[in-house]
């Protein structure tokens, strides 16, 4: 599953430091994204429960909202960090336009694609 979160730290630097020390030898991509209408630089790890679990505590620390869960088939879901309520989403995790993100108030980019659940 690809785990795709925030930590909102001054700086990409210091969000990059803590993911690695938090994931040493995880492969950890960067993302720009918008979440609730809002820019912010978020990052996607692939994992399984354990990974969720290290990631959930992380944001946990960083006052983050939630987590963007991604199944390999694409489904997806909002795991809010403080309740742990999992919120499925209608839609599936696919490519977009970046035309289309200007109506989207959640979508990431990566390398010039751009990435939503629809």
């Amino acid at each position: 599953m690809k785990i795709i979160f925030a930590l909102n730290q001054d700086t990409t630097k210091a969000d990059m430091a803590k993911i690695h020390a938090a994931f040493p030898g995880k492969s950890i991509q960067h993302l720009s994204g918008v979440y609730s209408g809002e820019s912010e630089n978020s990052y996607c790890i692939e994992g399984d429960r354990e990974t969720l679990a290290q990631v959930l505590v992380l944001t946990q620390q960083h006052n983050q909202e939630s987590i963007l869960i991604v199944s390999d088939s694409g489904k997806a879901g909002l795991l809010f960090c403080d309740s742990g309520e999992f919120q499925k989403l209608s839609g599936i995790w696919q490519e977009v336009e970046q035309s289309m993100t200007k109506y989207l108030d959640a979508y990431s980019e990566s390398n010039g694609k751009y990435y939503a659940v629809i």
